[in-house]
């Protein structure tokens, strides 16, 4: 179940109702949470991306937190923090795959604006700011 008031944050940012049923983004309030086998805290009303490795793996969460205060990111990782986190859905590790090519961006925002355009072609974020490139 998705909390409608993540759908209008989001859908404000370019996502369709769709694409966060099928991508597993979820909305979690103050307190401590678990996600995709991830325990953390989160202090404000924080949207979630689950992230993974190049191999698919869920590795980290993407938080996203907003009210009041200014919007800020956090990253949680269960891995080692070196490694090239990524977020990208099922359907753009298939494709992936099959082709070979991909179009990195930096951020989720980024993602969806370049994925609602070219909605054929592998899209993937590079979340982990410690790694310069990732090599395929």
């Amino acid at each position: 179940m998705v909390n409608f008031g993540a759908l209008t944050y989001l859908s404000g940012r370019g996502y369709s109702t769709e694409q966060v049923l099928s991508e597993g983004i979820r909305i979690f309030e103050p307190g401590k949470n678990v996600h995709a086998d991830v325990e953390f805290f989160c202090s404000e009303s924080s949207v979630v991306f689950p992230c993974r490795s190049m191999s698919g793996a869920v590795q980290g969460l993407h938080l996203t937190y907003w009210g009041e205060q200014e919007k800020r990111y956090e990253w949680r990782s269960s891995a080692a923090r070196w490694l090239p986190i990524c977020y990208a859905t099922p359907h753009d590790w298939e494709t992936l795959y099959e082709t070979g090519q991909l179009i990195l961006v930096e951020g989720v925002y980024d993602r969806v604006a370049l994925k609602n355009a070219f909605p054929e072609l592998a899209v993937v974020a590079r979340l982990s700011k410690s790694v310069a490139s990732i090599e395929w």
